[in-house]
């Protein structure tokens, strides 16, 4: 499981109220890098209904950076 700066409940709650995405470099307990994107959820009439979170692995593209 990724571990997080601020709480995600918090990252989450900001991204509803701002309707702006967030994304943040985030690691597990093994080192492993992931990006969290986080977006507001719109219904199909286009109202504000949530989140969706995503974790997208990242950990290769580090590692070569390095």
């Amino acid at each position: 499981m990724p571990s997080f700066a601020p709480p995600p409940s918090k990252m989450i709650t900001g991204v509803i109220d701002t309707l702006e995405v967030r994304e943040l470099e985030v690691h597990d307990r093994n080192g492993r890098n992931y990006l969290l994107r986080i977006r507001p959820y719109k219904t199909a009439d286009n109202k504000i209904d949530g989140a969706v979170l995503v974790l997208i692995d990242i950990d290769q593209l580090k590692k070569k950076k390095v």
